[in-house]
């Protein structure tokens, strides 16, 4: 079994996980079957843009890891159990926008921080204009525990999260809806950003429209009861 790393801030970290894959006889590859992304929720993101489709072990190597399983301190007993392929696949939803997927959220949000946006949404059909704010969420259930549980909401099990952030002229009142519900957001005036899952910001423009809906795309985590 071929397994690719992904390491966080720990510089070491990247050799100490690769001693330990070679130890059990198992083979560093950058074409894996699985992939171990040892640092924290971050690692996990970057992990899951990099290798997408791809089965993801999960180590904590951060006190920000709400999304980790395990500790380093049980990696070889679990890579063992990789090995013998003793394990289970647990398949999460993922959010599409476009060309881009997200794991955890998209967000619309302003580029100047000292400036809200004005925008309109369409949630299944139920349109709001002149939305004064600094911006909205969309997230998964996976992602429920990030920036939504910041800016309101609360976790959630399945679904698709909805709320604003920090809104100046509506109420601040997350949703929760069904996750073959779309959420089309027009610009009406800027500047603002399209953010997504700590990656890349891309610039919307006033005028423009985007849709999130539920993708085709999963992600799959590995668990070892």
């Amino acid at each position: 079994m071929k397994v690719a790393v992904v390491t966080g801030r720990n510089e070491g970290g990247s050799e100490t996980v690769k001693h330990l894959l070679r130890k059990v006889g198992l083979k560093v590859s950058r074409k894996p079957d699985v992939v171990l992304s040892y640092g924290g929720d971050g690692t996990l993101l970057l992990a899951e843009r990099t290798f997408p489709d791809v089965p993801k072990l999960v180590i904590k190597d951060s006190r920000v890891c709400h999304k980790c399983d395990y500790e380093i301190s049980t990696l070889e007993q679990l890579l063992q159990r990789l090995k013998k392929k003793d394990f289970k696949k647990i398949y999460v939803m993922k959010l599409q926008c476009g060309d881009k997927v997200a794991l955890n959220e998209f967000q619309l949000h302003n580029a100047n921080p000292t400036t809200a946006i004005r925008f309109s949404t369409d949630v299944r059909g139920e349109t709001h204009t002149n939305i004064i704010a600094d911006g909205a969420i969309i997230c998964t259930p996976f992602g429920s525990s990030g920036y939504y549980l910041s800016a309101g909401g609360k976790r959630f099990e399945k679904g698709i999260g909805f709320t604003l952030n920090n809104p100046h002229n509506a109420e601040r009142k997350a949703r929760v809806l069904d996750e073959d519900s779309t959420v089309t957001m027009t610009l009406q005036r800027g500047p603002a950003l399209l953010c997504y899952d700590n990656a890349e910001c891309v610039e919307v423009r006033e005028g423009e429209s985007f849709t999130v809906t539920k993708s085709k795309e999963r992600a799959c985590f590995l668990t070892f009861p």
